[in-house]
């Protein structure tokens, strides 16, 4: 979203759909996206992982602020995006103001765009006006997605993949799992649906750093440590779940370091 010139493998990309990249089709919603017969198997796979994760983690409205004004191209006949883009207008949001769309006149002030653009704009208006009508009462502000503030930063934000990966699993299992039940198994109980959001609530908060969160998941996700496993580590565990405060000196099994034993149901003493 932020590189400039394009990297080679979005070009190559491209060609085959039709001159449409990766971030122009990711604002689109499957059902007003090209099919392209040609697609690449990477690209169809990155805008499969892309709505999937637009669709949990971070929401957005259709049309988004974000959308480049060249995927307009494919859901306007004959709409031209160029012009638009050689005055400085790339995506939507900078035709919007609080949620209207803001007027051609003050398009040609801010932007000096020529008065050929007005037939495109009538276009835009009458596009736009299809999923939000004019508001009388226009919104204070425009809530953003934290997908589409990274996208529509100036510059590439800091550590971006660790962003994005934070917020893949901010609202991740708020409810109970189906996976769980082989934690249940291994500890011969029931855990109700209070005790999981306890231990979720624990565990989201130890750490913002992407690799921290991921062998904090592992842990806790029956990947690396299950209570069998445990017992190479404390050879009479409680029944216990995964907490990463601990004062105790680490333990040095694969991601022991991370676990303090407490048991399920109770608030972790920190």
């Amino acid at each position: 979203f932020h590189q400039d010139p394009q990297p080679e493998w979005l070009v190559i990309e491209s060609t085959y759909t039709e001159g449409q990249d990766i971030t122009t089709l990711a604002w689109l919603p499957r059902s007003h996206r090209p099919k392209y017969r040609n697609m690449l198997p990477t690209t169809r796979l990155s805008l499969s992982l892309w709505d999937k994760h637009q669709t949990k983690s971070w929401p957005s409205e259709y049309p988004s602020p974000a959308m480049k004004l060249q995927a307009l191209t494919t859901l306007i006949p004959y709409f031209n995006a160029k012009t638009w883009t050689s005055h400085g207008v790339t995506h939507l949001h900078q035709l919007l103001d609080k949620g209207n769309l803001i007027s051609f006149e003050r398009l040609q002030t801010e932007y000096q765009v020529p008065k050929t653009l007005l037939f495109s704009h009538i276009q835009i208006k009458s596009w736009f006006h299809k999923y939000h009508p004019p508001k009388a009462q226009p919104e204070q502000s425009t809530q953003l997605s934290t997908a589409e503030q990274m996208c529509l930063q100036t510059k590439p934000p800091n550590k971006p993949m660790s962003q994005l990966y934070h917020e893949i699993t901010r609202k991740a299992y708020l409810t109970k799992p189906s996976f769980i039940a082989a934690w249940e198994l291994d500890l011969n109980m029931k855990l109700t649906d209070t005790q999981w959001l306890h231990i979720f609530s624990a565990n989201k908060n130890l750490k913002m750093c992407a690799s921290h969160v991921e062998i904090s998941r592992k842990i806790l996700y029956r990947w690396h440590i299950v209570p069998t496993k445990l017992k190479r580590i404390n050879a009479h565990p409680q029944v216990n779940a995964g907490d990463a405060w601990t004062n105790q000196e680490p333990h040095t099994t694969s991601g022991g370091h991370a676990l303090k034993l407490y048991p399920f149901g109770h608030k972790s003493p920190n």
